[in-house]
């Protein structure tokens, strides 16, 4: 197998392995399901450098790349910063909203042209498909959880806060990530 094929391929396994690590952490008990927010922080290291250094014929340039890691940086600051931010102070996720899904997207359009090359559809391509899947489903959680504490109550009849029933005195990471995520996956 040709070095470049075997490194895009390793790649989708790290992929798939950290969104179902993600997942994972949603099933643990409170408080251990707040990891899933690490967890977040980990997946967008990993699309960083698996989606950031493609080899071979996906390579267009020094400033695409340069580019796209830059924009991953820039999500993971924000996100950052909008995980130890107080919700009272909701603005701060507009920008999450705005990078982490640009990132998202153009991340998913990377995993796509990579599996595009595939000449074979094997066990790896496969585990690429399905990280992809994941991934989008994650990104669109992440990002649901950003536009519930920048509007609250975007999902109506739902208790999205797993400590204090006033949204507006609780810190982020006390929003239940799986309620959220539920909606991600099924709309």
């Amino acid at each position: 197998m040709l070095p470049a094929i075997a490194s895009r391929q390793r790649g989708y396994l790290q992929l798939l392995t950290v969104c179902l690590l993600v997942l994972a952490a949603f099933t643990l008990p409170y408080p251990w399901s707040r990891l899933s927010t690490l967890g977040y922080l980990l997946m967008g290291l990993v699309m960083i450098r698996v989606l950031g250094n493609p080899e071979g014929d996906l390579q267009l340039g020094p400033w695409p790349r340069l580019l796209f890691r830059g924009l991953g940086v820039a999500a993971l600051s924000v996100n950052v910063i909008w995980a130890v931010t107080p919700l009272e102070l909701r603005r701060t996720a507009v920008p999450v909203i705005l990078l982490w899904g640009l990132f998202s997207l153009w991340s998913a359009i990377r995993l796509v042209r990579c599996l595009a090359l595939e000449r074979v559809v094997n066990g790896p391509v496969l585990r690429g498909a399905l990280a992809g899947y994941l991934m989008i489903g994650l990104a669109a959680g992440f990002l649901c959880a950003a536009l519930e504490t920048r509007d609250p109550h975007s999902f109506t009849n739902v208790r999205f806060s797993l400590a204090a029933p006033d949204l507006a005195q609780v810190p982020v990471w006390h929003l239940s990530f799986i309620r959220l995520q539920y909606f991600a996956f099924v709309a």
